[in-house]
């Protein structure tokens, strides 16, 4: 098996479903389909992240506010699954088809050996 990061792109949640209902049950859809996927055995982790936070370069840092309708990281997560394809079919029937936001899927590699020593 190999470990895939998704990073889930897109507005705000209360850009994308004013009333706090309609965001709740965006978020059961996610509970939904992140359950299915722990059944199958290929989730490993991941969260919705907190709108902002801070760009970190060689310069030092600074605070990082978007706007409500700005794109920016909503969430992140892993899957265990054989290839990128097999990943990709699992994120595309996920609650991501139901709103305008994007994925992007990664593979994970690992760190050269002798760079733990």
């Amino acid at each position: 098996m190999k470990t895939f990061l998704y990073i889930l792109k897109g507005p705000d949640i209360t850009e994308l479903f004013p009333t706090l209902d309609a965001q709740n049950a965006y978020m059961a859809a996610w509970g939904s389909w992140i359950k299915n996927m722990m059944e199958k055995r290929v989730f490993v982790s991941g969260l919705p992240l907190m709108r902002g936070g801070r760009h970190i370069t060689q310069a030092g840092f600074t605070d990082y506010s978007p706007t409500l309708t700005d794109t920016c990281m909503i969430g992140y997560g892993f899957l265990a699954t054989e290839n990128i394809d097999e990943a990709a079919a699992l994120l595309a029937d996920s609650p991501i088809k139901e709103v305008d936001s994007t994925v992007e899927l990664y593979e994970v590699a690992g760190m050269p050996a002798n760079v733990m020593q």
